[in-house]
């Protein structure tokens, strides 16, 4: 019988710590959709959705965004009947 030499995991495996750090945002960098500001060009922040189906014929939701840098506000209408990814 053989000299038993651990389980699977019993030690690290070499690694390049280089290559991890550079692409650990593309592996494990959650995929949100984006928006830039029109006037500024700066990331813009969700501020929320809202149902307003009941009250609006043409749109289901409201999605409100504002820019941190020079403060513009955007308002984003769904259309009812189109698919939310």
């Amino acid at each position: 019988m053989t000299k038993w030499h651990g389980g699977k995991g019993s030690f690290r495996r070499k690694e390049d710590k280089k290559k991890i750090d550079a692409n650990w945002d593309l592996i494990f960098k959650k995929k949100e959709k984006s928006m830039n500001c029109w006037y500024c060009g700066t990331g813009l922040i969700w501020g929320g959705d809202h149902d307003i189906g009941e009250e609006n014929e043409e749109y289901d939701m409201v999605t409100n965004l504002s820019c941190p840098d020079c403060k513009a506000y955007v308002e984003i209408y769904m259309p009812k009947g189109e698919a939310n990814e």
